[in-house]
């Protein structure tokens, strides 16, 4: 039960990650910081993804699954799409959870 406990929360954050991902545009950049994403990450993000917004979200979001591992979660996740204010990414926040239950 334990294995099959700790496999469920990757698909639910891929689910979380294709939600932002197809939605978010340039918006990360507003929530890295919330997700302990550093200012010297993000220009690395953004020169790894030569201006392809949806790359450059979804290298965000695996750079804080790196550096975060275990705590990063889809919880955590929803929790920094709140942080930020934009009522956007609130929305979205929404729609993963309704995703992911």
């Amino acid at each position: 039960a334990t294995r099959q406990e700790e496999g469920s929360s990757l698909p639910e954050l891929d689910v979380a990650f294709r939600v932002l991902v197809d939605n978010i545009g340039l918006n990360w950049r507003t929530l890295a910081p919330e997700l302990g994403i550093t200012p010297s990450q993000i220009g690395w993000v953004t020169r790894q993804c030569g201006g392809n917004v949806m790359k450059e979200v979804f290298q965000c979001l695996c750079t804080w699954k790196e550096t975060f591992s275990e705590r990063a979660t889809v919880q955590e996740l929803v929790r920094a799409l709140h942080r930020t204010k934009v009522r956007l990414l609130s929305r979205m926040a929404d729609e993963i959870v309704k995703k992911c239950p």
